[in-house]
């Protein structure tokens, strides 16, 4: 199988479960989940599910191991872009060929379904760790992934784009930014299929 049909697999496979992925909650509101699944299911890569996918099986593991964590991380990732694109923080009006979040549903909406995604990815997270029997594998994946994304990862990175124009950053500065609000989450994803490939149950 070449490159490209083995990232097409991947991804039809992550996108099919993030049509599903809403379907064991109940009571959420239509307008939020209408605002959530606008973001989540317009297309993208899906670069960094696959990219666990991918690491999970090098290492002997099957997809279905870590799909779930692996669409967790896309929802963690689509939060961060309906975040993003508020007026607050880049204000961009288009995302992925279309109008951004907040343009189709307002901001408040916009913000309650960056929340909404983000929150839902934990609760996905720690239901799959409960499902392992509380594996320590599957609690330092969650542990690398919530780091990657949290304070000192992309939340960090984008602090730093908000308190310096792009014309204004040095050559480190602009790495560091690239760094934690990207490039964490997208370790982190190859990260957690390793972690979870381990051989070692109690490891």
């Amino acid at each position: 199988m070449t490159y490209n049909q083995t990232y097409e697999e991947d991804r039809l496979l992550v996108d099919k479960r993030l049509e599903r992925i809403f379907d064991g909650f109940s009571d959420v509101p239509r307008i939020l989940l209408d605002a959530m699944n606008y973001s989540l299911l317009c297309g993208g890569k899906r670069l960094r599910p696959v990219l666990m996918i991918e690491t999970a099986k090098m290492f002997g593991q099957k997809y279905e191991d870590v799909l779930d964590l692996a669409c967790a991380v896309e929802m963690i990732h689509t939060y961060s872009l309906i975040h993003d694109d508020l007026p607050g923080m880049d204000d961009d009006d288009m995302r992925r060929g279309r109008q951004s979040n907040h343009i189709v549903f307002g901001e408040g909406m916009a913000i309650l379904a960056g929340d909404g995604l983000l929150n839902a990815a934990y609760e996905i997270m720690l239901k799959a760790i409960t499902e392992k029997n509380f594996s320590p594998k599957y609690t330092r994946a969650v542990q690398c992934i919530a780091q990657a994304a949290g304070i000192t990862g992309m939340i960090a990175g984008q602090c730093s784009d908000l308190e310096s124009s792009m014309d204004a950053m040095d050559a480190d500065s602009l790495l560091r930014v690239y760094r934690n609000k990207t490039g964490n989450l997208i370790t982190a994803s190859i990260m957690a299929g390793a972690i979870i490939a381990q051989t070692d149950q109690s490891a």
